[in-house]
């Protein structure tokens, strides 16, 4: 056959009609637009059938390369329409490539070409299906015949403001993960449409998602909520795209799953179930990104189990499993103390769950049309209500879950205002909370499982303050996520291996020490907002009282006899509560009362080994193939997730022969740390201070090493000091509990790649020495002494550089006496395990260095 004849015009219409895909299109009478797949097309155009292609229709093949390569939609439509000729014109024009598709206006066109452009606007469609691409949409206008390309669509719930569709979508079209763009994780997704004509709810949910976004914090946040993929608008609707999550709500979970029944799965339980206030707190108090000085205020306001969605478990057991904050279409925010700025107004929400003092009733139209400002209190109330159902159910499964919302429902009936309204159920009486809440936590207090569980116990405490009638005492969400961590944390075997992803400041108990290495006592869970009228509530005091966890450590404590003997003594209501129901944990008289306890090293013989080889060759498998399983102990970095992440490397003179060394060690590390710190990890040089630098992506910082020429002496002093005062800054901010501590720094752990080589003489060891003791003193003068890890790793044999290095560790007190060790040193050849947690957890002390 001869290049260039009508064989190879009708083969290729033979094709595109083989290669059509089948969208679900709601406006077409079939109920579905055929679209023609891109990806098909350019494998099916070879270079030798574009060639014959242009030779049949334009008699030239001159432009071969450049169809291929940038106009090879925009020929294959004028084929379509038998308009092929007119491709030369085409690529006369960059404004006609295949980037700019599709084509709205024939003014763009050129002359020559406009008599056809009615033609190619209505073939174009099939051609132009939309490529739904991470960033891009942002309540973007679609034309009416642009083909959105879903495989499968199925309405989930329809309502007169939305409608919530199941949608799958074609693979060659999700560029939504622009980690994995050839390789989507998924193509299931969750679209939420509403009336062009009924918008309030989608621009706020839609600004919500944005003003989120803005800020790390609230980045970090987004792990528990549905992650929002993108909003357009198109015809008379508007539309928001959002994770699948498959598991369903909590009523959902709590009905096909049974309570759990062993000490592992309640704490797996709540450690996860904790986790979903880390979004409320965000919307609560989020960081203005315009203004470091300033913050927003924001409320979601209507929490409710039907606003949570549970994942599908993870692993083996039912409890593996996240918890996701859904629909912030009733979500607002302020700017705090800006007085031209419009308060926030209570907007109702769902009314079972809503707080007494937003109680309107429903035969009163004066009170229900009236403006009521509204404030974060609000929500955690509804919160409390939230946790208080999760409670029940997890002592008494389903049936007292059951059992809890009919002895609400009978209290509300016979209360005349909330009787057969949409307060029936709810958690008050329009004033202050149930009695038969109060009963029912007191019930499941007295039937929990007191040999395994003491954890509902601490969060029935946290909630009933969390209900308290008046809601300026009430917690902010961070002090409730703090102290429910917390909870959890004190009943934590020290040898789990199931770590919470702590991305807010927390101050960790003994049993996973969160900062500098040496356990010295841990204080209570502060709950200033306890209520007097619930003898329930009372703070969670490690100090004095022997947790049920048969493996608990000693504790050691640095307070006075006066403080023993009041901690020793409850207050009369706590200890009437105890003898009539027995306490939960055993009272001791003095916090240095001799506890039961192993003489081996705890937890000690579990801690994960790898060297930064086996930690490179993972990160290379890992890139190969995206399924490759975790590095094995990599469960144990979760605990520095929310630290800041810093590493300064000694690029004086004697580094020059460990400078590859040194580049793959912070490689390895940078790896694995990247993702823990929301700002993005930092890289400080001692000597060539010009080249550093903050990025999320340790690519960037791996090319600022590389410009990097080692010379000159190491004042390993004056480094640190560029450094460790931003770190011990007493916060100034007196603000009220629910607004945000902005002045307060994260906590940080600081890798220091060093030889010792530093200047000559000791001057330079006791400078060092000198910012660490300082640093120390002050961070326990503010009650923060989990807030500094320092890790010195070492290169090299040097000996004076290792004698340095050894009594900056400091192991056992045996050359400087400080509060809490915060430095570890650990070689380059050695354990990058103990690299990076070696400075935040005392339990890495007695293994070799290597």
């Amino acid at each position: 056959m001869a290049p260039g004849t009508s064989c190879e015009l009708f083969d290729f219409l033979e094709h595109v009609e083989s290669c059509k895909l089948f969208a679900i299109a709601e406006s077409s009478p079939t109920g579905t637009q055929s679209i023609v797949s891109v990806r098909a097309l350019h494998a099916y155009l070879t270079k030798d059938r574009v060639r014959k292609l242009l030779l049949y229709v334009a008699s030239s093949s001159n432009h071969e390369h450049t169809v291929r390569e940038r106009y090879l939609v925009v020929f294959s439509i004028l084929l379509s329409i038998d308009r092929g000729p007119y491709i030369t014109n085409f690529v006369q024009h960059d404004e006609l490539a295949d980037a700019r598709l599709p084509f709205h206006s024939r003014g763009e066109w050129p002359e020559v070409c406009r008599r056809i452009f009615d033609e190619f606007h209505e073939a174009q469609w099939k051609f132009c299906a939309k490529r739904l691409v991470h960033g891009w949409l942002n309540d973007t206008r679609l034309h009416e015949d642009e083909v959105v390309p879903f495989k499968r669509k199925e309405v989930l719930q329809e309502g007169p403001d939305s409608t919530i569709l199941r949608v799958e979508l074609f693979e060659e079209y999700n560029y939504l993960f622009p980690d994995e763009p050839h390789n989507p994780p998924t193509n299931v997704f969750i679209l939420k449409s509403c009336p062009s004509n009924n918008t309030k709810l989608h621009n706020n949910e839609v600004e919500a998602y944005r003003i989120l976004l803005s800020h790390p914090s609230g980045l970090d946040a987004m792990q528990n909520m549905a992650r929002f993929y993108g909003s357009w608008i198109q015809g008379d609707n508007c539309y928001i795209l959002r994770e699948y999550v498959s598991g369903g709500t909590p009523t959902e979970f709590f009905k096909r799953t049974e309570a759990p029944t062993s000490a592992n799965e309640i704490l797996k339980f709540w450690t996860n179930f904790t986790q979903l206030i880390k979004p409320i707190s965000s919307i609560h108090c989020l960081p203005d990104p315009r203004n470091h000085r300033s913050f927003r205020v924001g409320l979601h306001n209507d929490i409710k189990p039907d606003n949570i969605l549970v994942s599908e478990m993870n692993k083996d057991s039912p409890f593996d499993v996240s918890y996701k904050l859904i629909d912030l279409g009733l979500t607002g925010f302020v700017l705090a103390n800006d007085p031209e700025e419009i308060q926030l107004r209570d907007v109702h929400g769902t009314k079972m769950y809503s707080a007494p003092e937003y109680f309107r009733g429903e035969d009163d139209m004066f009170r229900q049309q009236s403006i009521k400002q509204a404030y974060p209190p609000k929500d955690i109330w509804a919160l409390a209500c939230v946790i208080s159902e999760a409670a029940v159910w997890s002592v008494f499964g389903q049936k007292g879950l059951i059992e809890y919302h009919k002895r609400r429902v009978e209290a509300t009936d016979s209360i005349p205002s909330l009787a057969e309204t949409g307060y029936s159920g709810c958690f008050h009486d329009s004033t202050k909370v149930l009695d038969v809440v109060d009963f029912m936590h007191r019930k499941a207090y007295d039937s929990r499982r007191a040999n395994i569980d003491n954890i509902v116990s601490h969060v029935i405490r946290i909630v009933g303050g969390m209900m308290v009638q008046d809601p300026s005492r009430r917690p902010d969400a961070l002090r409730v996520y703090e102290d429910l961590t917390r909870a959890v944390q004190l009943e934590t075997p020290p040898t789990a291996t199931t770590y919470t992803r702590h991305s807010m400041p927390v101050q960790m108990p003994p049993e996973h020490p969160a900062g500098l290495g040496v356990t010295i006592g841990t204080p209570s869970i502060r709950l200033p907002y306890e209520s007097p009228g619930h003898p329930m509530h009372r703070p969670l005091d490690r100090r004095a009282t022997i947790s049920t966890n048969p493996r608990a450590r000693p504790l050691s404590g640095v307070l006075s006899t006066e403080e023993d003997e009041e901690i020793s003594r409850p207050s009369p209501h706590l200890a009437a509560y105890d003898a009539a129901h027995g306490p939960q944990q055993t009272r001791i008289s003095g916090i240095n009362s001799p506890l039961p306890h192993s003489s081996a090293p705890i937890g000690r013989t579990d801690l994960p080994v790898a060297s930064v080889n086996e930690a490179l060759d993972y990160i290379r498998r890992k890139k190969a193939d995206s399924r490759t399983p975790p590095l094995q102990g990599q469960e144990w970095l979760k605990r520095l997730h929310g630290r800041d992440q810093i590493f300064l490397i000694d690029d004086s003179a004697s580094m020059q022969q460990h400078w590859k060394e040194v580049k793959k060690v912070f490689e390895a590390l940078a790896y694995l740390v990247k993702l823990m710190d929301p700002d993005g990890i930092e890289l400080r040089f001692a000597n060539s201070c010009e080249h550093d630098g903050r990025e999320k992506n340790r690519n960037g910082l791996i090319r600022n090493f590389e410009r990097v020429k080692p010379g000159g002496q190491c004042q390993m002093g004056i480094a640190l000091n560029k450094i460790l005062p931003n770190y011990y800054q007493t916060p100034t901010n007196k603000r009220g509990s629910w607004y945000l501590r902005a002045e307060e720094k994260p906590s940080v752990n600081i890798y220091i790649l060093t030889d010792g080589v530093w200047s000559q003489g000791q001057e330079c060891l006791s400078t060092v020495q000198d910012h660490i003791t300082g640093l120390v003193n002050r961070l326990s003068g503010t009650g923060r002494l989990e807030h500094v890890g320092i890790q010195f790793i070492r290169f090299g044999d040097d000996e004076v550089g290792k004698q340095r290095l050894d009594i900056l560790d400091n192991d056992k007190m045996k050359y400087y006496d400080v509060p809490r060790d915060i430095v570890d040193t650990e070689p380059s050849t050695g354990n990058i395990f103990k690299m990076l947690l070696g400075s935040t957890d005392g339990n890495w002390d007695g293994q070799d260095s290597g």
